[in-house]
C-alpha cells in the first residue's frame, strides 16, 4: 500500500492544568439540610437552596395538587455538593431538591416506568428542520 501524502500529527496546544487530588478528598459535602445550615458554610449553602428554589420557580415546575385517596406521597431531600475548579479550588455551592423516589412500591404507587430515549431518526429530522428554518 502507497501513501501519497501522509500529514504530521497534531498536537494540542492548550495548556495542561494539573489537578491536586488531595485537595478533592479535603471537602465533605452536608449530608442533609440540618447539617448544611450549621456548618460554617452555612452562609453559600443557604444561598444555593434559594437558588435551587428561584430555578424552579422560574422554570414551573411543579402543580400543587391535592393528594389522591389511596396514594402514598414520595418525600424529598436536599443533596449538597461542592463544585471545585480543575485545580482544586471552591467554584461554587450546589444544592438539588430530589425526591425520594425509591420509597415508592410498584404495583400501588406506579404501573409503569418511562424512560427518555434519543433515536437517531429523530434527531436528524429536527437537525433538519433547524437547518431549513435557518434556527
Amino acid at each position: 500500500m502507497k501513501y501519497l501524502h501522509q500529514q504530521p500529527l497534531r498536537r494540542s496546544t492548550r495548556a495542561r492544568i494539573s489537578i491536586n487530588y488531595d485537595d478533592l478528598s479535603k471537602v465533605e459535602d452536608p449530608t442533609s439540610y440540618k447539617e448544611a445550615i450549621t456548618s460554617n458554610q452555612s452562609t453559600q449553602w443557604l444561598e444555593a437552596v434559594h437558588d435551587e428554589l428561584k430555578s424552579m420557580k422560574i422554570n414551573d415546575i411543579w402543580e400543587l395538587t391535592e393528594l389522591p385517596n389511596g396514594a402514598n406521597p414520595v418525600g424529598c431531600k436536599w443533596v449538597f455538593k461542592t463544585k471545585l475548579d480543575p485545580k482544586g479550588n471552591i467554584e461554587r455551592y450546589k444544592a438539588q431538591l430530589v425526591a425520594k423516589g425509591y420509597t415508592q412500591k410498584e404495583g400501588i404507587d406506579y404501573n409503569e416506568t418511562f424512560s427518555p430515549v434519543s433515536i437517531k431518526e429523530s434527531l436528524r429530522t429536527i437537525m433538519a428542520l433547524v437547518d431549513h428554518y435557518d434556527l
